[in-house]
């Protein structure tokens, strides 16, 4: 069977890859995609991990031109699968640019998409992208037999020893080669550059140019399974009081945020400051979800977490991605001062891996103190980390919607809800 998903209005081959992952008879998973970003390689994560729990296995090929694939996800994939080639074509006016999708159940039943969609959260979910579609099951016909031999022999080439431009990636050393390289860089790094260039065009007129084009609005990568149906909250703190305009509930739908971290509390010095509201030094919350019907008041850095600021007796464990590794078990709560709460949201930075490592040790000493946290959500309950010197403050101020302060005076923290 011949189809074609033109995304998003066909669905997204995100949702799709995911529900096909879980077929139970699929038993190999082929992934070539010119870029890959944590947005993308993070969403599919689970259904990766299931996948191979049951016995399945993954090959990866990715490309790394233009700089469209980050170091961090090439490290979460890495642990993901069962063999990642990196291809590249050393000479700078070819690029790698395949996007294909491929799952088989070792016998005479395939599926396979190739089109435009890269594996990241923009490729899979939210852009206007299109895939053809070829399903077979059971007794596949002759020209299809042809179709997917075609496939079969440029994995093959890729795969070959003498292939001079795809390397097969046997450690994480290899990929730290390619970042000292600039052939890879940092994710977040990434993302600033690439807000810069949409915002700033090298040669562009500082003229404003009327904009004929409309748009079909944000497109939402879907919401968390089972959750509330959302709901105005009216928040009071400091004898302030708000209500926000518009619904709040869980969801996955990607934001990133940053946040000064300043001294930190605690005696590893992890715990970093939230708030239950904001007061807005720059910028509008206007049609974000921190909008409030007070102007210059925004819902505070809480509601990044997907939590009520009214509920002050919850707790809720994430799990922050950082440098490739899961740390399990981060706790957001209400801070509590003797007997009654304060009024001061934290989260504790105390996550481990399985294997035992600490958040609070993944790098030397105090080094949390005097740093920028990025955080970007990939579930409600998964959250990406990059940590930036507080010289980069400046830079994210500009690619920000806006930046407020935890409390209403001059020295109170700032976060920021990030536009890249």
């Amino acid at each position: 069977m011949l189809d074609i998903i033109n995304q998003p209005f066909d669905g997204q081959l995100g949702t799709i890859l995911k529900a096909k992952l879980s077929e139970e008879k699929y038993k190999h998973f082929i992934i070539v995609s010119a870029f890959a970003k944590n947005s993308g390689v993070l969403r599919l994560k689970e259904s990766l991990e299931n996948f191979r729990y049951r016995g399945g296995k993954i090959d990866a090929f990715i490309g790394l031109d233009a700089h469209g694939s980050s170091y961090e996800a090439l490290v979460n994939l890495f642990s993901l699968v069962d063999s990642l080639y990196i291809v590249h074509d050393s000479n700078p006016s070819i690029t790698f640019h395949s996007k294909i999708y491929y799952l088989t159940d070792l016998q005479n039943s395939d599926w396979i998409a190739i089109g435009s969609n890269n594996l990241t959260g923009g490729g899979l979910w939210t852009n206007h992208e299109t895939a053809s579609v070829l399903t077979t099951d059971g007794n596949p016909d002759q020209s299809a037999v042809d179709y997917f031999a075609g496939f079969f022999k440029l994995i093959g080439r890729y795969k070959a020893i003498t292939c001079d431009y795809a390397i097969r990636i046997e450690s994480i050393e290899d990929l730290d080669k390619l970042l000292e390289a600039d052939l890879l860089r940092h994710e977040i790094q990434l993302q600033i550059d690439a807000a810069k260039s949409r915002k700033h065009p090298v040669g562009a007129s500082d003229k404003k140019q009327a904009d004929p084009f409309g748009s079909m609005g944000r497109v939402l990568i879907p919401r968390v399974k089972g959750e509330s149906k959302g709901k105005r909250i009216k928040v009071t703190n400091r004898n302030i009081e708000v209500t926000s305009v518009q619904d709040i509930a869980p969801s996955d739908n990607s934001e990133k945020m940053w946040f000064e971290t300043r001294e930190m509390t605690g005696g590893s010095r992890n715990i970093l400051d939230l708030s239950m509201l904001g007061s807005i030094t720059q910028g509008t919350s206007d049609g974000t979800r921190y909008q409030t019907d007070k102007d210059n008041t925004a819902l505070g850095s809480v509601v990044f977490f997907d939590v009520d600021p009214n509920n002050t007796t919850v707790e809720k464990d994430v799990t922050i991605n950082y440098n490739a590794k899961d740390y399990v078990g981060c706790t957001i709560k209400m801070h509590q001062s003797g007997a009654n709460p304060n009024g001061s949201w934290r989260i504790q930075l105390k996550g481990e891996t399985v294997s035992g490592d600490k958040l609070t040790t993944a790098e030397d000493g105090e080094w949390l103190v005097h740093r920028i946290l990025v955080l970007e959500k990939i579930r409600t309950d998964y959250y990406v980390m990059s940590v930036l010197p507080e010289s980069e403050l400046s830079s994210l101020k500009t690619e920000s919607i806006f930046v407020a302060r935890n409390g209403r005076t001059p020295t109170s923290k700032q976060y920021g809800l990030l536009d890249i």
